[in-house]
C-alpha cells in the first residue's frame, strides 16, 4: 500500500490597483497541491486548493480564498497650472513666448488677429487647478527713439575762502626791478583761506591757515603784472618794473649819488 503524504496549502498573493485590468494574482507552488482559479467576471476571483493523488491536505490547511477586484477608474491627481512667460519689445519679430513644463499638463497655442492664445489641458489621470487659458497681445509697433539724456554740468567745488570784506582776509604785494614779487597774506578768519598769486601767466595757489600770516616770494618777467587775489577779488595789483635804473656816478669823485 502506497504511503499518503500530508501537505499544507499556501495562500496566494493578490493585489488590485485602481483602473481596469490591474488585478494581480500569484499562485504558490506547493508540492502535492493544485490551485484552481475561477473569475466570475463580476469582480470576484475564487481560488480553490485540492490535494494531488498520493497527498492529503493537513487539517489546518485553507482550501479556498476569495478576492474582490474593481475596474473603477483611479481618482484624478490634481495639478496646478503654471502660466506661460511672455515678452514683446517694440518692433516686429520681438515676441518671446515660453511654455512651462508641468507634470500632467499639456500646452497648445494659436495666433489670430495679433493675439496669442495658450490653452492648458489635463493629461490622463490628472485634474487641472487654476486658469487654463492665457492670452497675450503682440506689439509690432515701431520703437520710439529715446530722447537723449540731459547733459549734467558739474560745477567744481568752490575753494574755501575767507570773507573778503571788513579786512578779515587781506594781503599786499611788492615788486622789484630784479623781477622779485613778495607777497604778505594775513588771514584773520576761523578757517583756512586759499590765495592766488598771479604773475604774468603764472598762477600759484597759496593756502594760509586760520588766524595766521604767511609770506610768499616768487619771480616774474619785467613789465608783467603781479596780482594777489582772493577768489575773483583782486586784493593787490602791481607791475614788475621794466629794468633797474643805472646808478649815477658823481664827477671827479667816483662816488655814486
Amino acid at each position: 500500500m502506497a504511503c499518503i503524504v500530508e501537505v499544507t496549502t499556501e495562500e496566494p498573493t493578490f493585489s488590485d490597483e485602481c483602473g481596469a485590468g490591474n488585478e494581480q494574482l500569484t499562485l504558490p507552488e506547493t508540492e502535492g497541491v493544485t490551485y484552481d482559479v475561477v473569475d466570475d467576471g463580476a469582480g470576484t476571483i475564487t481560488v480553490t486548493a485540492t490535494a494531488d493523488e498520493g497527498y492529503v491536505l493537513s487539517e489546518d490547511s485553507v482550501t479556498e480564498w476569495v478576492y474582490e477586484y474593481s475596474d473603477a477608474a483611479c481618482p484624478l491627481k490634481k495639478v496646478t497650472v503654471v502660466g506661460p512667460s511672455f515678452s514683446d519689445l517694440c518692433g516686429p519679430g520681438n515676441t518671446v513666448l515660453t511654455l512651462p513644463s508641468v507634470e500632467g499638463v499639456s500646452y497648445s497655442q494659436s495666433t489670430a488677429n495679433g493675439v496669442i492664445t495658450v490653452t492648458a489641458t489635463a493629461q490622463d489621470g490628472y485634474e487641472l487647478v487654476g486658469d487654463t487659458v492665457f492670452t497675450f497681445t503682440i506689439n509690432d509697433a515701431a520703437c520710439v527713439p529715446l530722447a537723449p539724456a540731459p547733459v549734467v554740468v558739474v560745477e567744481p567745488a568752490p575753494e574755501v575762502e575767507g570773507v573778503q570784506e571788513s579786512g578779515r582776509a587781506t594781503g599786499r604785494l611788492a615788486t622789484s626791478c630784479q623781477g622779485t614779487v613778495r607777497v604778505t597774506m594775513r588771514n584773520s578768519t576761523s578757517s583756512a583761506v586759499i590765495y592766488k598769486v598771479v604773475v604774468g601767466k603764472k598762477v600759484t595757489k597759496v593756502k594760509v591757515k586760520a588766524e595766521s600770516t604767511r609770506r610768499y616770494t616768487t619771480t616774474g618777467p619785467n613789465r608783467s603784472v603781479a596780482k594777489l587775489m582772493l577768489g575773483s577779488k583782486v586784493l593787490a595789483k602791481k607791475r614788475v618794473p621794466g629794468s633797474c635804473a643805472v646808478p649815477e656816478v658823481l664827477p671827479a669823485t667816483g662816488l655814486r649819488s
